[in-house]
């Protein structure tokens, strides 16, 4: 037994870098050695490990105890380079995920750069780098989003107000509680109309949703086109996007208060109450825009369209559309309304309607004394040869408007009177056009050039 323990030494585990070097040349010549024979346990041996209770350390016996000490000992040694090619790997990885989002910057990939961004953890400094990224290649959306998970609003803030995304500033401001931003937009806006550039400050009030602040700037602008008489296309362009943005800034505040619950009453009476409250803070001028929306846009599109008919030689058709003109009063030019209707008026053979028109201009306060000559010089060249008839063969509804500014529903495509066929009604600005004056092709309103509704197209 004696000798055989001799050859039997249990290997010891390598520990520490040993794990990883080869074995020596010694051990190879004693491993590749002939083992000698062992010697079988004796009876009164295996009766006595029998014998003994289980957890206690047997004895060293034999063959079957030098084998499980040498499966031992391999064991470890083959899982100690497994564990460090573990290691190793685990590192590579960390190395390639630092070092990711500056590659993926060079190559321009920002979208594998937006996806090792969702795949960084919440909160990682990772983050900060990865938006700066974002936010000097002008993405802001990913940008944002990278900020607000390394839980940092104010930079998000700063990235959309330098991009010039003030909707989603106002929106990340108000969710944060940054009262802020509402004095850096007011600010901005200031310095932008100081300049001379309020259609920057019209988009930059559309980007921050303040839709009632863009609706009277645009309304201003239009008013200004329309004093400077240069290009009353545009000016009615210009009332067209203010009506729009009021009736998103009504269409908002209908879906906030519908949104609360409750019944219909409440409803009514919450969004009442919310638009006549804004109408108190927006002053004379606000509450001029949001109630007559569509005015402005109505009386610049009658006024177009009567001078194309007019020089297409729609005479009727002019004299109609322009009568129409007289209930814009507080729009356009009294002057320029009554002008068009006498000439329409007169090439239309309608001296009727022609001396009425020349009474209004008579009597406008604002024309200098020639020019109230050169009127008054005209109209008696006219009525001697053609004087005025006893009644217009025109409707009473365009007499009342001449003579007191009646309203009445008109066409928005030919600008006559709706009395009797079927119409269009708008669903945006809520005005009239005849289903049969309207085309195939012109299948939307002619005032706010919105399509319409599928059941209401043309066949």
């Amino acid at each position: 037994m004696a000798s055989t323990m001799t050859h039997m030494d249990p290997v010891r585990p390598a520990s520490g870098f040993a794990a990883f070097l080869p074995s020596s040349p010694d051990d190879g010549q004693q491993a590749q050695s002939p083992r000698p024979r062992q010697q079988a346990p004796s009876q009164a041996q295996q009766a006595s490990d029998r014998q003994q209770p289980i957890g206690v350390e047997r004895p060293f016996h034999g063959v079957g105890r030098a084998r499980e000490q040498q499966a031992r000992s391999g064991a470890h040694q083959r899982a100690a380079p497994i564990a460090a090619r573990g290691v190793q790997l685990w590192l590579v990885k960390i190395g390639v995920m630092l070092a990711a989002p500056l590659a993926y910057y060079r190559l321009g990939d920002f979208a594998a750069l937006e996806a090792l961004a969702g795949a960084v953890p919440q909160g990682a400094p990772l983050l900060l780098d990865l938006g700066r990224k974002f936010e000097s290649v002008g993405l802001h959306a990913p940008a944002v989003e990278a900020y607000l998970r390394a839980g940092e609003p104010k930079a998000a803030i700063d990235c959309c107000v330098l991009l010039n995304q003030w909707e989603k500033a106002v929106e990340i401001a108000e969710e944060f509680g940054f009262q802020q931003i509402e004095g850096l937009l007011a600010k901005y806006a200031a310095n932008l109309l100081q300049r001379g550039d309020r259609l920057l400050a019209v988009e930059l009030y559309r980007k921050a949703n303040k839709a009632t602040d863009a609706a009277k700037l645009l309304a201003a602008i239009a008013e200004d086109v329309g004093v400077q008489q240069a290009n009353p296309l545009r000016a009615k362009k210009l009332h067209v996007l203010a009506a729009l943005e009021v009736e998103r800034y009504r269409k908002k505040t209908l879906d906030l208060t519908a949104t609360r619950g409750g019944d219909i009453a409440q409803t009514t009476a919450a969004t009442l109450d919310t638009l006549m409250t804004h109408d108190q803070e927006s002053g004379a001028s606000g509450a001029k825009v949001l109630d007559n929306a569509w005015r402005g846009a109505a009386a610049y599109h009658y006024y177009v369209l009567a001078h194309k008919q007019l020089y297409a030689g729609s005479m009727d058709a002019a004299t109609k559309t322009s009568i129409r003109l007289a209930e814009y009063e507080d729009v356009l030019p009294r002057r320029d309304i009554y002008s068009i209707v006498a000439l329409a008026a007169y090439h239309n053979g309608d001296y009727d309607v022609c001396s009425r028109a020349f009474i209004k201009l008579e009597t406008l306060d604002d024309l200098a004394e020639d020019e109230q000559d050169e009127i008054q010089k005209l109209a008696l060249a006219i009525f001697s040869k053609k004087p005025p008839g006893e009644h217009s063969p025109l409707a009473s509804c365009y007499i009342a408007c001449l003579e007191t500014g009646t309203p009445y529903h008109a066409c928005t495509k030919t600008g006559r009177a709706v009395l009797d066929g079927r119409t269009l009604q708008c669903t945006t600005c809520r005005h009239h056009a005849f289903e049969a004056e309207l085309s195939r092709d012109d299948n939307h309103c002619p005032l706010c050039h919105t399509v319409y509704p599928a059941q209401y197209r043309v066949a």
